[in-house]
């Protein structure tokens, strides 16, 4: 019996290192919420994230915008890649994959901004909501080829001057570059 204790308890001990380092390295989700607010009015939290239990595409973790008022729209809404089916493509949250955002190490999301009349500034609120990985880097892109690194937590102030534009949210994990900030000497050096 004696003989039988050394093994089992080497087991076990090496199993419990084990689950330690697992724990230790492994996958942590990563979630922000964004606020927007006009004027001091703040609207709803909107989420993004990567989820070690979420798909990519329309999951449990994604929530649609609630319908607009008639004649308006919501002053943000999140903007799936592929659509949403039968459903309006405007979401609360959207939650992706955390295989696909480690494999990838980026991940976009858009978020259409509307204006409820002329022009005006939105203010952006970002924080991050429970754990997040330390190495992660959060970049806005605006459709007409601006780009910045976002601190989190952080504002970012839009200038609207039309009714509606919508701005890319890239997050990177990793060591990872931005997919807008990246030259193409950068890029080409990759591969020699």
């Amino acid at each position: 019996m004696a003989g039988h204790a050394f093994p089992r308890a080497a087991w076990a001990i090496a199993a419990l290192l084990g689950c330690a380092m697992a724990g230790g390295t492994g996958a942590q989700d990563l979630e922000l919420g964004l606020t927007p607010s006009v004027a001091g009015e703040s609207g709803a939290v909107r989420q993004i994230g990567a989820r070690i239990d979420a798909e990519d595409g329309l999951d449990g973790w994604d929530l649609p915008e609630p319908p607009a008022p008639p004649g308006g729209c919501p002053l943000a809404a999140l903007v799936m890649p592929d659509g949403s089916g039968p459903l309006p493509n405007a979401w609360r949250h959207d939650y992706r994959s955390l295989d696909t955002l480690i494999e990838q190490e980026s991940l976009i999301w858009e978020l259409r901004i509307c204006a409820q009349a002329g022009p005006m500034t939105v203010t952006l609120a970002i924080v991050e909501i429970g754990a997040y990985p330390a190495d992660f880097q959060l970049w806005v892109h605006d459709l007409q080829g601006g780009s910045a690194q976002v601190m989190v937590p952080g504002t970012l102030d839009l200038e609207m001057t039309g009714l509606e534009t919508t701005i890319q949210l890239e997050v990177l994990v990793g060591g990872g570059m931005s997919t807008e900030s990246t030259s193409w000497s950068a890029l080409r050096s990759l591969y020699r």
